[in-house]
């Protein structure tokens, strides 16, 4: 899918995206990364959401967004127990859909100028 807007001036943000891939501030993804309003972390592990542990959430807690999207693929997933408990445990907001869904409603609460971050795994 491709935005046809542009908006989100000095932030991060999701330009475009499709099966695979997702195009963020003229950068292309292919494997999981995490945007936040003004960063992008490509160089993460895991590179797949079956991969993702407890641990690997320090880098967008680090962020201290206010809210946290889990994009889980092409299909919504749930978290494991431990990875809902980590995310418990920092007491902010965090939401599991599909990739495509967290690449929209991220670029939403962008243009509202909310604190977001978004973990993303375009698979």
């Amino acid at each position: 899918m491709k935005f046809s807007e542009d908006s989100a001036e000095g932030h991060y943000h999701i330009q475009s995206y499709g099966e695979g891939w997702i195009q963020a501030n003229q950068r292309r993804m292919e494997r999981g990364f995490i945007i936040h309003t003004d960063r992008i972390i490509d160089s993460w592990e895991p590179l797949r959401y079956a991969d993702l542990q407890p641990e690997h959430l320090a880098d967008v807690f680090k962020l201290q967004a206010k809210l946290i999207l889990i994009g889980t693929g092409e299909y919504h997933q749930l978290p494991t127990p431990e990875i809902h408990k980590a995310l418990i445990q920092q007491q902010i907001g965090f939401e599991f859909m599909t990739t495509d869904a967290a690449c929209r409603t991220y670029n939403v609460l962008l243009s509202e100028f909310r604190d977001v971050a978004a973990v993303l795994f375009p698979e």
